[in-house]
């Protein structure tokens, strides 16, 4: 099998590489106890508080208390739905909705409130991926109709498996007509859209720092004003007693500007993926090759144009991972964080994809270092791994 001369990494929604701007930043943090009294505390603190202030206002929140550190999306995520799950006094059934396509940290924090008079109802896509508002709200309806309550709802910006764009907004009115909370996970949204919290309607919202070139184990969850919610960590009382434990002063930092960075640069990432993505389907379609490989969507379809998902008629993903990676290139089938399960992406059957073709799922995600010499080079070793 041919082989690149050097490797192509294709992963970006799994982890961005670490943006070597952040160097600075990281060797400028300080290494100090932020809660301590001394100086070096202080100067810890400050950064801390600077850092806060700064992601507040490039993601457009009300004010930089809205802002909690964590060490990640999946601990945001968790907070949020078992921090904001509440019982609604005289219904039948509280429910907590969540759609059937979300990351497994927000099906499975939603999954473990069961035990706790909770109800959890999925609220369905439609072919193209979309929760759409008609949806949700005949979820909510029915619900209602049948005595139960619905306390909390949660659709996620942009599906981490095909890209898709949920209309966040429309979302987030339908679950507070129901008089219900509206927690969004924008992890893959992240300098990819345009995130305005304050205006965006939504009650919480997560992110995480390695998606966008920053450090693993820093994370960020922002709960508008006036929300309150228990702990899911307890200690010394850090992040205003919601999130225990000596603050990550150097992460959040990093985290910061790399914000910043994603923000400013977006529309011309965009522009860049959308070229690359146009260049892969391009080729792939006029690819003579052993075994079929289509995108999953419809052209058509509303998503970033930095994750493109594939099917393969014939041949498992993890099959054509392995092939890949011989190869050269770094891609994954379906969500990285499920890859090892048996079970086809849950995402894709999701969608109406058959159970015997999700199997041979491919996503390839796109970043800034991604060139147009790698797509072509992808496009050259295709024939060859799928025969």
């Amino acid at each position: 099998m041919p082989q690149t001369s050097r490797r192509v990494y294709l992963d970006y929604a799994a982890t961005a590489p670490f943006d070597e701007r952040l160097f600075d930043v990281l060797k400028n943090a300080s290494w100090a106890n932020a809660n301590s009294l001394y100086t070096e505390g202080k100067e810890a603190a400050s950064q801390l508080r600077d850092a806060r202030k700064r992601i507040a206002v490039a993601l457009g929140a009300h004010a930089p208390n809205e802002i909690t550190f964590t060490s990640g999306g999946t601990e945001s995520d968790n907070m949020a739905i078992k921090g904001l799950a509440r019982q609604v006094s005289g219904a039948g059934k509280t429910h907590v909705v969540v759609s059937a396509i979300e990351h497994d940290a927000v099906l499975k924090a939603a999954d473990s409130l069961k035990g706790s008079e909770f109800r959890i109802t999925h609220v369905n896509p439609d072919s193209q991926g979309i929760i759409t508002a008609a949806a949700l709200e005949d979820t909510l309806a029915r619900l209602e109709s049948a005595g139960d309550a619905t306390c909390l709802v949660a659709v996620q910006a942009v599906n981490n498996e095909l890209g898709t764009i949920q209309p966040v907004r429309e979302l987030a009115q339908c679950a507070h007509d129901h008089k219900a909370l509206f927690f969004c996970d924008a992890v893959q949204a992240l300098g990819k859209t345009s995130i305005e919290l304050d205006r965006s309607g939504v009650d919480a919202c997560s992110f995480s720092a390695h998606k966008i070139g920053a450090l693993k184990g820093c994370g960020a969850l922002y709960v508008r004003r006036g929300i309150r919610m228990p702990a899911l960590i307890h200690g010394g009382g850090q992040e205003a007693g919601l999130r225990s434990g000596t603050s990550n002063v150097m992460g959040a930092l990093a985290f910061a500007q790399a914000i910043e960075f994603a923000v400013s640069e977006r529309e011309q990432a965009w522009e860049h993926a959308a070229g690359l993505r146009s260049m892969l389907l391009d080729g792939i379609e006029c690819m003579n090759a052993g075994y079929a490989l289509k995108p999953t969507l419809a052209a058509d379809a509303v998503c970033v144009p930095h994750i493109v998902s594939l099917l393969c008629d014939g041949l498992e993903g993890e099959t054509l991972v392995l092939r890949l990676d011989n190869a050269g290139f770094a891609v994954s089938s379906g969500s990285a964080c499920s890859s090892g399960s048996l079970d086809p992406s849950h995402v894709l059957t999701a969608i109406g994809v058959p159970k015997a073709k999700a199997f041979g799922s491919l996503r390839l995600s796109f970043g800034r270092d991604t060139a147009a010499a790698d797509i072509e080079s992808f496009i050259d070793v295709l024939p060859e791994v799928l025969r």
